[in-house]
């Protein structure tokens, strides 16, 4: 019986060795992998895309609006309060694509839905998403600095 056991408790033990084994020549092959394929281009429901001004938009789709002509994507940090928002130019989503696809056309969202207020907030818009504050979206470049 100790035999037996042993022989179990050594078997589990390979076991767990090569699956640790595979779990790191994953995630190793995973940062391997570019966040985007500078030979595509975005349209409907591709995900490389570069922006008028010839940079980088994302690999992977986010919400996102278009405003103006310009995509305005959901930035990193927290709601903005409602005590921080001017209400003077409060403007409306109009349509609402999947969020497998970016917008096209001006006050048209993948995420928020036709009739959702918004308003200009510093470099880029506030969306009113929540009970308690509005979501910031900013162009690419700006999201990426971290706002």
């Amino acid at each position: 019986m100790k035999i037996f056991v042993n022989i179990i408790g050594l078997v589990i033990l390979l076991c767990m060795t090569g699956c640790a084994d595979t779990a790191v020549s994953n995630s190793q092959n995973e940062a391997d992998v570019p966040l985007w394929d500078e030979s595509e281009h975005l349209t409907s429901g591709e995900t490389v895309s570069e922006s008028a001004e010839g940079s980088q938009v994302p690999s992977a789709l986010i919400p996102a609006v278009m405003i103006d002509g310009v995509t305005y994507y959901l930035s990193q940090g927290y709601p903005i309060p409602d005590e921080e928002i001017t209400l003077d130019q409060v403007d409306y989503t109009e349509s609402e694509v999947s969020l497998g696809k970016f917008p096209e056309k001006d006050k048209e969202s993948n995420y928020a839905p036709a009739g959702t207020p918004y308003v200009k907030y510093g470099k880029g818009y506030a969306l009113k998403m929540e009970e308690s504050g509005w979501t910031l979206f900013l162009v690419w470049e700006e999201r990426l600095k971290g706002e």
